[in-house]
């Protein structure tokens, strides 16, 4: 994973703090940082870096 530039990090810091005050859904910010990042794997390991938790999946 290439290291994001100073903007990419801005971004995605902004998106964040967007998400966690309800402003943008979890769909809506994770397109986002695919968008900001490239892929979803670069995608994941920044969201983890953030300590966003992965959605929790519904048993049936």
């Amino acid at each position: 994973m290439k290291k994001l530039n100073t903007f990419q990090k801005y971004f995605v810091e902004e998106f964040y703090d967007d998400y966690r005050e309800g402003l943008i859904s979890r769909r809506s910010f994770i397109r986002r940082l695919v968008f900001i990042t490239g892929s979803m794997a670069a995608a994941a390991a920044t969201m983890s870096a953030l300590g966003c938790a992965p959605a929790a999946s519904a048993d049936p």
